[in-house]
């Protein structure tokens, strides 16, 4: 995967558009409600699974935003399986 960090924008290792990841609550990961026997988390403000990106690769995010196109996910700038791009980029 692909991460344009100056525009938070997300795409598959051949440059296909995935999604524009945009939460107006900027929680922590820490703060989320942790599920059982899972990576992702819960928010407390609008109920929504966070789905932890951190072991998925690009079809199995693509997969989940056909069936979830409002899905939340968790980038983490250091992520083996992402690539970041344009940190130092200023809007």
């Amino acid at each position: 995967m692909i991460f344009k960090f100056a525009t938070k924008e997300l795409f598959s290792d051949e440059g296909v558009f995935i999604k524009k990841l945009h939460c107006p609550y900027r929680i922590k990961w820490q703060k989320l409600n942790n599920f059982k026997d899972t990576a992702h988390r819960a928010c407390n403000i609008c109920d929504k699974t966070i789905y932890n990106s951190i072991n998925m690769n690009d079809q199995q995010i693509v997969d989940l935003v056909a069936r979830e196109p409002k899905a939340c996910l968790k980038i983490s700038l250091h992520q083996s399986n992402v690539k970041t791009v344009g940190i130092y980029e200023r809007a």
